[in-house]
């Protein structure tokens, strides 16, 4: 059984132990007065279990006055065999109070794939939510893939929705999760979810620094079984059993900024860091600004506009296009109450009425508002935006006379629409558009998306069928065909694209990507044990209070997990004034170093 022990800095109290039989105790979160009527002030969640056969029927516990005399330990999860838990936390949404927590299952069979959820364990609305009447919570699965550590934030504290970043491991990806409430379930809905990189391997710990202004990067490591090798003379027995003393000179050092040359590929597990794009920090755009809102109303008005209006499919496109649920029969009651003059189509001062009543209300449809407001950064739609690229490919090629003839460019076109047709069903749907759009490298927003889609798709039944996808993409060839063989390139670049992901993480001056630089890398585990990895969780901290009190850039303290070591990074300007870190300092432990902390 696995302990938790609670240690008073002070030094004048003796250490709690917990009483609570856990079988192996991950992160403990503490519960602030008030986060969960009922449940007593200075109470923890525990979140509990491990991959290890026997470890892994994982809780997780809700703990009163842990380790005094009057310690209740309640498990608020229904079982459920073989999943284990790393993080919980309270989490009130819109007022409402509950549980987030993610939980991983990873089958022995290495040919079973594994399985995380992001879940949400509703308080239940008693005097004493841990009576044994009142347990397990409600749970309610929000998401497939968050499995061992996330990050919760509000990034906008103006609208109703609140970001989860988790760091998938088994997926090896990192994600953001917007949530928020829905009346009609009484439960909380993921209303955006965006993988933000696919690239970065096992991803392992995330978190939010303020690394240049208030929540301006993620901060993830990803976690790699990489051991390092044993010195000369050393004896596999005692590498493997980790009987060795730890050694500066035997233990390979990770690079730093410094040494990390553009592009090189370094063995280990890395820590990068993300920079949130500003549209998504609060307060760092003037997107609130009524103004500023309106001006985005009409360029969205704009481009749904067929001409007519706006009629009630093209607003419906748009909103699901955005990824927000919202019912077919609350769109089309929005739009009968907008439509005054019940021409079946929406002017600009019916349109800018309902949008503007919508950010102002409570309902799920807010967040679509805010997510419009985000996706309007670009100012072309899709259609521009692909032209515009052809073109800037031409101007980039030697002159030629050669010309890709219609005929052999529509001859190509099954093939590239078989493989935009993912699921092979004969039509292209919203997702796989996207998709498609991503791997042709063009930069579109939600909005943009649907307008093109709403486009291509003539007989409006939702999907752009082989004739529609012929038509839109014969169309885009004789108003983009040039001097060049511009669309010979295209389309093998195309197809190429298409054979693998397409990554948003770039160095891209495009502010809708969350652009990952690599602060460190090389991270390797001293010895072989139990799934080992590094490195493990990383802290943002200020060793003044004065620099604290500047604004200046944190220093970065690092614990290694298997490498059984911590690290600290110092903030340094590189030669172009970009914020880099070094490595200060290196202390070996004779042991995993799973967290750390700075008092």
């Amino acid at each position: 059984m696995g302990g938790v022990i609670g240690v008073d800095l002070t030094g004048t109290l003796p250490p709690r132990i917990c009483k609570a039989p856990f079988v192996w105790p991950n992160a403990v979160e503490f519960i602030p007065e008030g986060a969960l009527d009922g449940v007593r002030a200075g109470s923890i969640l525990v979140a509990d279990g491990f991959l290890v056969p026997g470890k892994n029927d994982g809780n997780v516990w809700l703990v009163e006055d842990p380790g005094g005399a009057q310690e209740r330990a309640v498990m608020v999860t229904p079982k459920k065999k073989t999943f284990f838990y790393h993080r919980a936390i309270p989490l009130s949404i819109n007022g409402h109070q509950g549980i987030l927590t993610a939980r991983a299952c990873k089958p022995i069979n290495p040919f079973l794939p594994a399985v995380g959820e992001l879940v949400w364990l509703e308080k239940p609305a008693t005097l004493d939510p841990l009576a044994e009447w009142n347990l397990p919570w409600r749970e309610i699965v929000l998401a497939e893939g968050p499995d061992v550590m996330f990050e919760v934030v509000d990034l906008d504290e103006s609208d109703s929705t609140v970001e989860i970043f988790a760091a998938e491991f088994f997926a090896q990806r990192l994600t953001l999760h917007s949530l928020a409430w829905d009346e009609r379930t009484k439960a909380p809905k993921v209303v955006q979810r965006d993988v933000l990189d696919d690239t970065l391997g096992q991803a392992y710990c995330v978190a939010v620094g303020d690394l240049e202004g208030p929540r301006s990067h993620l901060l993830v490591t990803t976690h790699e079984d990489l051991p390092v090798q044993a010195s000369t003379g050393s004896k596999a027995l005692s590498f493997l059993s980790g009987r060795q003393s730890w050694s500066y000179t035997r233990m390979q050092t990770p690079k730093d900024c410094r040494e990390l040359k553009p592009e090189e590929e370094v063995i280990g597990g890395s820590l990068f860091a993300y920079e949130i794009p500003e549209r998504w920090r609060a307060g760092a755009s003037v997107e609130n600004g009524q103004e500023a809102f309106r001006l985005q109303l009409q360029e969205l008005y704009r481009r749904l506009d067929s001409g007519q209006g706006v009629a009630e499919r093209d607003l419906q496109a748009a909103i699901l296009s955005l990824g927000v649920e919202v019912a077919s029969e609350e769109v089309q009651k929005m739009f009968q109450d907008a439509d005054w003059d019940e021409s079946g189509a929406l002017d600009y001062q019916e349109f800018e009425q309902l949008m503007v009543r919508a950010r102002n209300s409570a309902k799920p449809v807010n967040a679509l508002v805010r997510a419009v407001s985000r996706a309007l950064e670009l100012p072309q739609n899709a259609l521009e935006q692909s032209k515009n690229a052809v073109r800037e490919l031409e101007s980039k090629l030697p002159a030629s006379n050669t010309v890709l003839a219609e005929e052999e460019f529509i001859s190509r076109l099954p093939d590239v629409f078989a493989k935009f047709d993912e699921d092979g069903s004969g039509a292209i749907d919203m997702k796989e558009m996207h998709q498609a759009m991503m791997s042709m490298g063009v930069s579109c927003t939600n909005v943009e998306l649907a307008s093109m889609f709403i486009e291509a798709d003539l007989n409006g039944d939702g999907k752009v069928d082989w004739a529609e996808f012929r038509s839109l993409l014969t169309n885009m060839y004789r108003q983009s065909i040039q001097g060049v063989n511009v669309w010979t390139k295209a389309l093998s670049s195309l197809e190429k694209a298409l054979s693998v992901t397409a990554g948003m993480i770039d160095g891209s001056s495009n502010p809708a990507v969350w652009r990952r630089r690599t602060l460190a890398s090389g991270f390797q585990v001293k010895r072989v044990g139990i799934n080992p990895g590094a490195p493990g969780f990383v802290y943002a901290f200020h060793p003044h209070a004065e620099l604290r009190d500047q604004k200046a850039p944190p220093h970065l303290l690092l614990a290694g997990d298997c490498a059984d070591a911590a690290y600290v990074f110092r903030p340094a300007r590189g030669t172009s004034g970009e914020l880099n870190y070094e490595l200060m300092a290196t202390f070996g432990c004779e042991g995993t170093v799973g967290s750390i902390g700075v008092g």
